[in-house]
């Protein structure tokens, strides 16, 4: 009897031992971690991205999930850190991350989700056309593209020249008959930083014969007044691509010895061009004297062929009058 006693008492207690041994690991492993605060995601490279968290108290883990535009939510990788970089994702697209934390193999709250806006792996679509001197080249949007930067090459290799909103360019300061090569690269701005996408190329070449103006400015002039943006008139007629020049004045280029032929139109700059007034225009080359032109202002302006074989520094001036003088369509040939 008393042997029965004592074996019902030991399987009580040990009945008793088990159940709180249960009941401390439940209670121990109930512990729910609090749902964390996102801080960041943002671009690490671009094809990378970054996530970044404040640390749980208690929490032994983190999992991190991700959907792009707009599907369902994969797990992305449980870490003990508190950031994590997803490498190889896809371009033009929206992400959204969220982060939970882990108390063994108990879960928290998903924290709020963060988005980030990728940029496009896809090239620009260049066209250029070209008029004379003049190019433009345009080129396709690129999906969540924040600008383009625009490089030319030079003897150097490739120069970063502009960078732009705008999906068009216009080189200034080209050469007649030579070939430009000129790459456009996207680019998206994270956190003041710009990621560079996939740049395409083209090439654009100028024609045999350009518009002196449309190439280069006069400088180091006297009363030189540029007219290549709008419109003047000599003896009656409107012209553009050209200048006009006072008494005694005169305007400088610098031709780098790359033509031969200078064309123009010279004649008095006067909207009532029925006016005697003779006017002496002075063509120098390196200092040397070219040409010499007189014209008169009751005469209607003519086209003068000049040979700037060799020249380096060209120097146009005039020599009295009280009317301007006009230069007008002035091309120069290689």
């Amino acid at each position: 009897m008393k042997k029965m006693v004592y074996i019902r008492l030991l399987a009580a207690a040990i009945l008793f031992v088990s159940l709180l041994t249960v009941f401390r690991y439940k209670t121990v492993n109930a512990y729910v971690p609090d749902r964390p605060y996102l801080e960041s995601v943002s671009l690490a490279a671009v094809d990378a991205s970054r996530i970044e968290w404040e640390r749980v108290s208690g929490a032994t883990a983190y999992q991190v999930y991700y959907r792009v535009n707009g599907g369902p939510y994969h797990w992305l990788r449980t870490t003990t850190s508190n950031a994590v970089v997803h490498k190889k994702i896809q371009g033009g697209s929206i992400y959204y991350y969220r982060v939970r934390a882990l108390h063994g193999s108990t879960a928290g709250e998903f924290s709020s989700a963060l988005p980030l806006v990728t940029l496009s792996r896809a090239k620009p679509s260049l066209t250029a056309s070209v008029s004379g001197t003049q190019a433009i080249v345009r080129w396709k949007a690129i999906k969540y593209a924040s600008g383009y930067a625009i490089y030319r090459k030079t003897s150097n290799g490739y120069k970063l020249v502009l960078t732009t909103k705008e999906l068009y360019y216009k080189p200034a300061g080209l050469d007649i008959y030579t070939r430009y090569s000129i790459i456009v690269r996207p680019y998206r701005v994270e956190n003041g930083k710009r990621f560079f996408g996939t740049a395409a190329s083209v090439a654009v070449v100028t024609a045999r014969t350009g518009y002196l103006t449309d190439m280069m400015s006069p400088y180091n002039s006297s009363q030189c007044n540029d007219h290549s943006e709008d419109l003047f008139y000599m003896g009656g007629d409107g012209y553009t691509h050209g200048f006009t020049l006072g008494y005694n004045s005169y305007a400088f280029y610098n031709l780098h010895a790359r033509y031969k032929t200078l064309s123009l139109i010279i004649g008095i700059d006067d909207d009532d061009w029925q006016m005697d007034e003779n006017r002496t225009v002075y063509f120098y080359g390196d200092g040397r004297l070219i040409r010499a032109i007189t014209i008169k202002g009751n005469t209607m302006p003519k086209t003068y062929q000049i040979s700037v074989m060799d020249v380096v520094q060209l120097k146009i001036s005039t020599d009295q009058g009280g009317r301007y003088t006009g230069f007008a369509e002035i091309r120069v040939s290689k």
